[in-house]
């Protein structure tokens, strides 16, 4: 009724009403109202709505699942793309349709050095070749090797200090355990320690600060990388930030 205030009832929900207030107090009488069940009624009135509620919530987390695996393969079919796009970039440059007869790795990476040559020249910078390995014939896949230098001279051209003039240099040697050792130097922007060890990563591409001329998927070195492994040989590299990038292969010799 309008007189009613819940705030009348007890601690334990019993509600007291004078039945007539006009009586003397020793005549009073009094109503009292209590709900024993009163918590059990409320359960049992929404106790079909909690089923409601745990359905929602189970297709709201299903909804978010299915949304974030949808960006997932997206973002996974853009990689692959990518990659394609770029392999099929890479095996259609110009060095890569190069013949080359020689088997010995010297002259393969001489004839490199004098491709690469007009480019270096470009940007006023200086190539130079020490090839001092005396033993230098090799299995490999002689396009596939010409990428891999070429890979590793555009690089150094694409991040070259500004500040002074390009500076190149490959160089052969033999070491112990019937190896020989090539090494491609730059006196480039170098890469910072933290990105040394993630720069041979498919599309990692180390930050270049303000210079937004440098373009790529940065597959290039994961590239070199791969086919230096497939060549059963082994590729580390070097640099310090401003002073250059210095990245070494070594492979097997033939034994015949």
């Amino acid at each position: 009724s309008a007189g009613y205030n819940a705030q009348d009832a007890g601690d334990d929900n019993m509600f007291v009403q004078t039945l007539f207030p006009n009586d003397s107090k020793s005549m009073m009488n009094y109503i009292k109202v209590y709900f024993p069940t009163k918590r059990d009624y409320i359960l049992s009135s929404v106790r079909y709505i909690i089923p409601t509620f745990i359905l929602t919530f189970i297709l709201l987390v299903v909804f978010t699942c299915t949304i974030f695996l949808t960006f997932r393969q997206k973002k996974l079919s853009e990689m692959k793309n990518d990659f394609i796009n770029n392999m099929t970039h890479e095996f259609k440059t110009p060095i890569s349709t190069i013949s080359l007869a020689a088997q010995m790795l010297n002259t393969i990476i001489a004839n490199i050095i004098h491709t690469f040559k007009i480019k270096e020249e470009k940007y006023g910078g200086n190539i130079e070749a020490i090839l001092q390995a005396q033993e230098s014939t090799v299995n490999v896949d002689e396009m596939h090797f010409t990428n891999v230098i070429f890979n590793l001279l555009d690089n150094a051209v694409k991040y070259r200090r500004e500040d002074e003039p390009l500076r190149l240099s490959v160089s052969t040697k033999d070491i112990p355990g019937n190896r020989i050792r090539i090494e491609v130097a730059d006196n480039g922007i170098g890469i910072r320690k933290e990105d040394l060890k993630k720069i041979f990563e498919k599309f990692y591409r180390v930050s270049t600060g303000n210079r937004h001329d440098v373009k790529g998927f940065g597959l290039g070195l994961a590239y070199v990388h791969k086919m230096v492994c497939e060549l059963k040989g082994e590729i580390s590299v070097e640099s310090e930030l401003n002073s250059g990038t210095k990245f070494i292969i070594i492979l097997p010799l033939t034994k015949n």
